[in-house]
């Protein structure tokens, strides 16, 4: 039989996932500046963090991931899989954005100072190939389609954003560390 795992005073947060079902994304318990992330079953502990800072993606009323800067320029998204990645030098995330569209996992967008990321694309643009964003075009519902060229946009440049991915039990894809 599993011990209920509780974290007291900690913020308990468990993700939407549209890839699985509602509510059986991660659960992860924040406070201050630790987080710990489990399976949505909550009987793995998959990583331990510590950040400087963290926003919260949402879809209507549910959250769908969590971007957490763990160093300078050094992210994680967790929703349905675990994403690292390392933005560009003397660049800093400075909004974040992450809604479903007709993929299984959150379109996630996170505009930095002088480029815009794509972690689950493993692709990241200069900022200001976003001509009229967000003064015309949204972040959270247009930038996806800015980056590949459709829904009456052309095409932009992109550079390969290296990434490490790990998917989180209870998903259709198995865990690796």
């Amino acid at each position: 039989m599993n011990k209920k795992i509780t974290h007291p005073g900690f913020t308990r947060i468990k993700l939407y996932s549209q890839g699985t079902h509602e509510a059986n994304g991660a659960v992860v318990y924040k406070r201050g500046n630790q987080a710990f992330i489990y399976d949505q079953r909550m009987t793995r502990l998959l990583k331990k963090i510590k950040y400087t800072r963290c926003w919260f993606g949402k879809d209507l009323t549910k959250t769908n991931s969590i971007l957490f800067q763990l160093s300078k320029n050094s992210y994680m998204v967790v929703c349905s899989l675990i994403t690292t990645f390392k933005t560009a030098k003397h660049d800093t995330i400075k909004t974040y954005h992450s809604s479903y569209h007709s993929s299984l996992y959150p379109g996630v967008v996170c505009v930095g100072e002088k480029y815009v990321y794509f972690p689950e694309e493993e692709k990241y643009s200069e900022k200001s190939s976003f001509t009229d964003f967000p003064s015309k075009h949204s972040w959270k519902e247009d930038a996806h389609s800015k980056l590949w060229g459709i829904n009456d946009f052309k095409p932009i440049q992109s550079k390969k954003l290296t990434v490490k991915k790990a998917w989180i039990p209870g998903t259709s894809y198995p865990y690796k560390k």
